[in-house]
């Protein structure tokens, strides 16, 4: 798609006058290659999120839409009221999954720039790659493993603390108001 003489953004930006003299538009230049990365590992994991997220949505028993619409609730409101309590923690799993997969996503930077232009799309994982591989560091890529690791524990454990203390604090509300 973006191939800078036959992709299908390059033939969009040819008929609008976007491109250069002879005719390629250079899409992964210093300046927008991580922006177009993010776009495309975006492109790459929205739909298995979506997925969860909607099958999280059918959990949501339609007498509490009625009942939310009934007491006059306008859309946002019934969402915010009625299906975000439902999917919160659906949510929070879709989260550090999505996080944990950024963190480690090299597939996409290898396809598209090799942590290009420059070193502008390079992150960890890219990093790990060329120290292991690249420049036969293997200790230094070893080193650069762990630290992947441990920064997706810690996130994961960050977010599955607040996913306690709303439980907990859910919980306790409930007690309460049963007495």
């Amino acid at each position: 798609m973006l191939n800078p003489s036959l992709g299908i953004w390059t033939q969009a930006a040819r008929l609008l006058g976007f491109t250069n003299p002879n005719g390629t538009v250079v899409w992964l230049n210093p300046d927008l290659a991580i922006y177009l990365v993010a776009l495309a590992y975006s492109w790459h994991i929205v739909p298995l999120a979506t997925f969860f997220l909607l099958a999280a949505l059918g959990t949501v028993p339609e007498d509490m839409y009625r009942a939310a619409k009934v007491d006059g609730a306008h859309a946002f409101a019934r969402f915010l009221n009625v299906s975000f309590p439902f999917i919160r923690y659906s949510l929070l799993i879709v989260l550090v999954f999505v996080t944990a997969l950024a963190f480690r996503a090299f597939d996409i930077i290898y396809a598209m720039t090799f942590g290009g232009p420059g070193a502008s799309t390079q992150v960890l994982s890219m990093l790990i790659y060329l120290n292991t591989f690249q420049f036969t560091q293997f200790g230094v890529g070893a080193a650069l493993s762990w630290i992947l690791v441990l920064i997706t524990i810690t996130i994961s454990a960050v977010y599955f603390y607040f996913l306690a203390v709303r439980k907990k604090k859910a919980r306790a509300v409930g007690i309460e108001a049963s007495e």
